[in-house]
């Protein structure tokens, strides 16, 4: 039976990840309905221009952060914990201009080498426009994503999801079943230019949004200095995570056609269903670990740990054997062509298995200040699915790729969970596990 203090941190959890979830819930089942969209309107082949692009975009804005990310979240719960507003406020000014300046850098990077890009490195012309549109949406997703940080520290989790992509796929379907009524065909650049326009929008309303809850409150200087230290293990893990989960269709769209790259994403974004769980109870979390750790309460951290991966695979189970049972049907969602990819879905559906079961290592590492295990860690995968993808791809396309990138990611999360067992003393998907109070 539990105690009234396993009970209280079971009740938060479970009161906070239930609204996070059905948020996340809303998002995810919102960008699959997007991405279903965008196949069937689009073909395989278009579709596999605009995915591309997708991908190399959200590794730009993922890099543009610079790993402010996990630094945010830490440093707003910590301001929060020593009721210190206006270090926050310094804090929001110092990571938004820095942000704002890198992902400026590299969206013009993109837009400028787009031609290049397209013939020279992908060997596909068609993608040159697309790039040259959405090159600019590197600046406004990475603005977006650094607010979603903010108010998941601050445990706001409607704006902290809008950022996280609800609200980008909101504003296209409204876009795209608007034009539809009207019989608007669409081209893979016309995607790319709504892609860029919906995430503008995103970030203006949240940075309104922000502003309006902090006012005109009196702001304390933030050092730029020790921020960037604290961010650059993070920035090297962040790096290193878009090769884990971009890495694949990026390559494959090097040594392979545009229609592999269509469905390998489809597939993998269907795969990523699994981790809304994970997600979800993460957002609420994170800021509980950082916060229990503040205070030194170890045993606070080893509950919510244990008790956010027992709710995680309870809750994520039904949709692991749906997607391994009917993989073909639900490729099928997409368009005959992407039936294809059914053993692709299987295959990465055991990746984020592994994901799930392990439970929130990564945030466990980087909320309590380990962040150069993490980085090592994701090092060695990123290392791993290179490796694999420059073996497989070649060989076997979009089911090589699959492979890879399972192999790395439970790489990734094991070796995590062997940090997390060194440096903190619990194991947190040991969800037998009796703690102790």
């Amino acid at each position: 039976m539990l105690t009234r203090f396993n009970q209280g941190h079971l009740g938060e959890l479970l009161k906070g990840g239930a609204i996070s979830l059905v948020l996340k819930l809303v998002a995810a089942l919102l960008a699959f309905v997007m991405s279903i969209a965008a196949a069937r309107l689009l073909g395989a082949e278009v579709a596999g221009y605009y995915f591309l692009a997708v991908s190399i975009v959200s590794v730009l804005a993922m890099m543009a952060r610079v790993g402010l990310d996990q630094v945010v979240t830490r440093e707003v719960v910590a301001g929060l914990e020593e009721g210190n507003v206006p270090k926050i406020r310094g804090l929001y000014r110092q990571a938004f201009w820095l942000v704002a300046l890198v992902s400026t850098i590299f969206s013009l990077c993109v837009v400028g080498l787009s031609d290049w890009l397209a013939q020279d490195v992908f060997n596909k012309p068609q993608l040159a426009t697309v790039l040259s549109y959405m090159g600019w949406a590197v600046i406004p997703f990475a603005l977006a994503m650094l607010h979603g940080q903010f108010f998941q520290g601050l445990k706001h989790m409607p704006l902290m999801q809008l950022s996280q992509g609800l609200g980008l796929s909101l504003l296209m379907l409204v876009a795209i079943g608007g034009s539809l009524l009207g019989a608007h065909l669409w081209s893979a650049s016309q995607f790319g230019l709504l892609y860029l326009l919906c995430w503008l929008l995103v970030m203006l309303f949240l940075a309104g949004c922000w502003q309006r809850m902090q006012g005109w409150a009196p702001r304390q200087s933030f050092p730029l200095g020790p921020l960037l230290l604290a961010a650059m293990p993070f920035w090297g893990v962040m790096s290193l995570n878009m090769v884990l989960q971009w890495g694949g269709p990026i390559l494959l769209g090097y040594w392979a056609e545009s229609d592999q790259v269509a469905i390998f994403l489809a597939a993998l974004r269907t795969a990523m269903l699994v981790t809304i769980v994970l997600m979800a109870v993460n957002s609420i979390a994170a800021p509980k670990f950082a916060a229990q750790y503040h205070r030194g309460d170890m045993q606070g951290l080893q509950q919510v740990a244990v008790w956010s991966t027992r709710l995680m695979l309870l809750l994520c189970t039904p949709a692991v054997a749906f997607l391994l049972l009917f993989p073909e049907w639900v490729m099928g969602l997409f368009g005959a062509e992407f039936t294809a990819g059914s053993q692709v879905l299987v295959i990465l559906v055991l990746g984020q298995l592994v994901n799930v079961a392990t439970g929130s290592v990564g945030w466990l590492l980087s909320m309590t200040g380990h962040g150069t295990d993490l980085l090592k860690s994701t090092a060695l995968a990123a290392l791993l699915m290179l490796a694999l993808c420059a073996w497989l791809v070649p060989l076997y396309g979009m089911q090589g790729a699959a492979w890879a990138q399972t192999a790395a990611l439970s790489l990734q999360m094991l070796t995590n969970t062997c940090f997390v067992k060194y440096r903190l003393g619990f194991v947190p998907m040991n969800i037998f596990a009796k703690i102790n109070n």
